[in-house]
């Protein structure tokens, strides 16, 4: 039998809370500069529309993302842009609608998210060792748009999973499968490391991997999942005991 540390031979993050910090007042700003850049666009295609009612719609698609959600289903930008325009009840041509998925996409380069502290040295120490994944629930955030965001944190990392594109949401099994095989490995030769307990590290054990409960040192511990580490250093000699 092999000894368990050689097992691992993939590391799979999570990236909201993990790597950077989802903040409330940032996410704010960003909805503050989508809706004007939105109301920018179209008013220069030519229709009269008021930022309140860009806002409205705006709030709107939030309930369609939480029912999907609850699905494990992903949404697209183009998506959520379509819905503000039958909301708004104006309809555009397509070059329009990809200025609307540009400017709503901009939001998320012009104000960007921390990194959690630790978030840089750990992908390099693990990427010396370890084949690197990455998934992502994604809602305002396109993951391309995410990874133009964060090159230098994100780019020793081979696969990466973004909800927006990909159709499912963690914890959805296929979600962690399809790294897992993206990552030419097989799910329990995998660990996921993530700060939620239900889906990051049951969803992934649901499968077969291995995880690690980081708890984040804004939002504080909300579980007793073990093992669980408060300082993303630590997480390479964690996996080391599994």
């Amino acid at each position: 039998m092999p000894d368990k540390k050689s097992e691992i031979k993939g590391v799979i993050l999570d990236l909201w809370n993990t790597l950077i910090y989802d903040l409330p007042n940032i996410e704010t700003k960003r909805r503050e500069s989508r809706i004007s850049k939105l109301h920018s666009v179209i008013s220069l295609a030519g229709h009269v529309i008021t930022r309140k009612n860009i806002s409205f719609a705006y709030d709107g698609v939030s309930s369609i993302l939480s029912r999907r959600a609850r699905s494990h289903r992903g949404m697209t930008i183009k998506e959520q842009i379509q819905i503000i325009n039958e909301i708004i009840r104006i309809k555009v041509d397509s070059s329009v609608i990809a200025k609307q998925i540009d400017a709503y996409n901009k939001a998320n380069i012009i104000h960007k998210s921390p990194e959690v502290p630790g978030a840089r040295r750990l992908i390099e120490r693990l990427s010396r060792r370890y084949r690197l994944g990455l998934i992502s629930n994604t809602e305002r955030s396109s993951g391309e748009t995410i990874s133009q965001a964060y090159p230098d944190l994100l780019r020793r990392i081979t696969v990466t999973y973004f909800s927006d594109a990909r159709g499912f949401r963690k914890p959805h099994k296929n979600v962690f499968l399809t790294v897992a095989n993206e990552l030419k490995l097989e799910p329990g030769e995998c660990v996921m490391i993530g700060d939620s307990e239900s889906k990051d590290c049951r969803g992934a054990e649901a499968v077969g991997m291995k995880a690690i409960l980081f708890v984040n040192p804004i939002t504080g511990a909300s579980s007793d999942f073990m093992p669980q580490v408060t300082s993303l250093l630590d997480i390479p000699s964690t996996i080391n005991v599994l």
